[in-house]
């Protein structure tokens, strides 16, 4: 049975004191005590340890809390063990009532989880709605590395990893499994190293080896990762050399078979260093092609200027050539 203060009475008896008298719902117990004097507002109520005091009429009523009503409550006064949960609010000794969680959530209760929080019918928080961030009750799938399989299991993800020599498969319309390594999964070339002339091009989807196929350059073909293909060969990746764009010079880049190219600024050339073989924009030194300055031939390639004495090929230079005389 519930019990409440259910009302307070202060005044005097005939000759007596002021005294106070109480009731007790569902219980119909009556008690007096004295009552303090002094200010107050009306409506006032306080505890002290387990005493309550109710501001009436200007006057403090108090009452002791014990019996059936042991517990002092500045909202209720005295009132019984549990009697407050389920009113929809937080009360001294709950941990939530209702939707009044007292503003906590999932992470407060244990650190990492999210999700839901909730409160049970005897006002202590549930979990049960809590989870991992990502994980979905019953889901599967393979680690990131594919070294184990990921399974969620009461909202926490649970990591069993492979054996050796295996990795984690994850097939459409089939569980993830650890299974013998065959392959990792992507496109691969191998052998395309200065000084190669065949390049294995290797295709892997879901640890099968779908394509295996050599690239001959004899046969004018290279492995482009890219397309997974043996395609026509253009240019080695990174490859770096000095072209004619249009009639300016620029710095040509090699990437996937195909010529990008920088452009260099007005009073500059693309410059192939003759020793090191480093590629760069530099100083104009002159302009591409052959020239003749009297019997000298000079040659620019690349901005590098060379000199050639036709005289001492018994020849004359004309043209940008060295040519025997008519």
């Amino acid at each position: 049975m519930r019990s409440v203060l259910k009302d307070v009475w202060c005044g005097r008896l005939g000759r007596m004191p002021r005294v106070c008298v109480w009731v007790l719902s569902g219980v119909g117990v009556l008690g007096a005590m004295a009552c303090e004097s002094g200010d107050c507002k009306d409506g006032v109520r306080e505890c002290e340890e387990n005493v309550s005091k109710t501001c009436v009429g200007g006057e403090w009523r108090i009452v002791a809390c014990g019996g059936h009503v042991p517990i002092c409550d500045t909202k209720y006064g005295c009132r019984a063990e549990g009697v407050l949960c389920g009113n929809g609010v937080l009360d001294q000794g709950e941990e939530c009532d209702g939707a009044d969680l007292g503003g906590k959530w999932c992470g407060d209760v244990i650190s990492g989880l999210a999700g839901e929080l909730s409160c049970t019918a005897d006002c202590r928080l549930d979990i049960s709605g809590c989870r991992v961030p990502g994980c979905v009750e019953g889901e599967r799938a393979c680690s990131g590395d594919n070294g184990g399989t990921l399974a969620c299991e009461g909202g926490i993800q649970q990591f069993v990893p492979c054996g050796a020599g295996e990795r984690c498969v994850a097939r459409v319309g089939a569980e993830p499994r650890c299974e013998d390594r065959v392959c990792d999964d992507g496109i691969v070339c191998r052998g395309a190293s200065a000084g190669s002339t065949v390049e294995l091009l290797e295709v892997c989807v879901s640890n099968v080896l779908i394509k295996r196929e050599y690239c001959r350059h004899s046969e004018g073909k290279i492995c482009n990762a890219r397309q997974g293909e043996c395609v026509s060969y253009v240019c080695r990746d990174a490859e770096v050399t000095c072209h004619i764009l249009e009639g300016r010079s620029v710095r040509a880049v090699c990437r996937d078979n195909v010529w990008a190219y920088e452009a260099c600024e007005d009073g500059m050339a693309c410059t192939a260093d003759e020793r090191t073989g480093a590629v760069s924009c530099q100083n104009r030194v002159c302009d591409e092609g052959l020239s003749c300055d009297g019997n000298i031939l000079a040659a620019c390639h690349q901005n590098n200027l060379h000199y050639s004495d036709c005289e001492t090929l018994g020849q004359i230079c004309r043209g940008g050539a060295c040519i025997s005389e008519p």
